[in-house]
């Protein structure tokens, strides 16, 4: 379905909603602004806009399912209660294959369609998903008060609260000049990045360009360790009694940190850790008994059980697991008693959780 949205605010009512609805079966639910659109049609040859009327944001949702009725139904009905309620004006569902690839090719093509709108600088950061509203709102005022007549084209998988926030030059003005402030830009964005407890590397990483930020964000003796003493400052800093899960592909199999278990592979007990191991808390992941100890977070307890993949990415369901086990990246986002984007490597365990992976 393609659907048009009054506000950011409304698709993460409408997520929410499918989620439940679905059961989780929503690969992808792509937020995209008007002005997005509006580049795309303009500029990308055989593209226009799906629906009759202009709206200020739309989404883009991707449900699947065996019983392809039911969900068709479940989707319908969110949809229908959407516009009823006055949360958008219209919508489209693709009835052909051709049709689908008609609007996933108006996603896929936004960033090729700034390039005839002159200069553009690029952010690709992520909040949890129930700020996404707010980083919004404050990052284009932030943005708009440094260079007056900017065009923010914030878009991107609101299921994992990853915006691409592009940036385009103002109508008409130079873009040398535009281009000179970005470190300006990028700075504003940032900052309110950091207030909402998000991360400036999303989905493509650090790069070329952000390596001098991760002084700031990441600095000090974090930034020299490799990553035999990286295991061990992790292990001590949270005394969790298990390494974080997650780390670099080699040679064909995983030769990162690897995680242990309640029984058996947890490291020896050792002074000042975190954990009671002669308490147990009862939890359920994906509907599956667990069990961790006092003074776990809910990525340690599951590490501690041997489970290694907490999520998958909206578009290309990519295996997510531990990385940082700070709070610094999205790998672990995991849903907790209904709400989604709750970091599972900073959260505690609490007696009874219903915890489930995203996508």
């Amino acid at each position: 379905p393609f659907v048009s949205l009054h506000g950011p605010d409304t698709a993460v009512s409408r997520l929410r909603r499918l989620q439940n609805d679905t059961d989780g079966r929503l690969p992808a639910f792509e937020l995209i602004p008007r002005i997005g659109l509006e580049f795309v049609c303009a500029h990308i040859p055989d593209c226009r806009d799906p629906l009759q009327a202009p709206s200020p944001w739309y989404a883009l949702v991707k449900a699947q399912s065996s019983d392809c009725g039911t969900l068709e139904d479940d989707v319908g009905n969110c949809i229908t209660e959407a516009l009823g309620e006055g949360l958008g004006d219209d919508a489209i569902i693709a009835s052909s294959e051709a049709q689908r690839e008609a609007l996933w090719r108006l996603r896929e093509i936004l960033s090729e369609s700034q390039k005839d709108e002159g200069g553009s600088i690029k952010h690709d950061v992520s909040v949890p998903v129930c700020d996404v509203p707010a980083f919004l709102d404050q990052a284009i005022a932030a943005v708009t008060e440094l260079v007056p007549g900017i065009r923010p084209v914030p878009f991107g998988h609101l299921g994992d609260g990853n915006i691409h926030f592009n940036l385009v030059q103002p109508e008409g003005g130079d873009g040398a000049s535009f281009l000179a402030q970005d470190y300006a830009l990028m700075e504003a964005v940032n900052a309110v990045v950091r207030t909402l407890d998000g991360s400036i590397a999303a989905e493509h990483g650090i790069g070329r360009l952000k390596p001098a930020m991760m002084q700031e964000w990441r600095g000090g003796a974090e930034l020299e360790v490799d990553d035999e003493k990286m295991v061990a400052m992790a292990t001590a800093r949270r005394g969790r009694g298990c390494l974080p899960c997650g780390g670099h592909q080699h040679r064909g199999r995983i030769n990162g940190w690897c995680g242990g278990v309640v029984s058996g592979r947890r490291l020896p007990e050792r002074p000042g850790e975190l954990i009671q191991r002669g308490r147990e808390i009862g939890f359920t992941f994906d509907g599956s008994a667990r069990r961790g100890l006092q003074g776990d977070t809910i990525g340690s307890a599951l590490a501690a059980d041997g489970q290694r993949i907490l999520s998958r990415s909206f578009k290309y369901h990519r295996p997510r697991g531990r990385f940082c086990c700070s709070g610094q990246c999205r790998n672990c986002l995991v849903e907790v008693n209904g709400s989604p984007g709750v970091r599972a490597c900073t959260e505690p365990l609490r007696e009874g959780m219903r915890v489930h992976h995203l996508n």
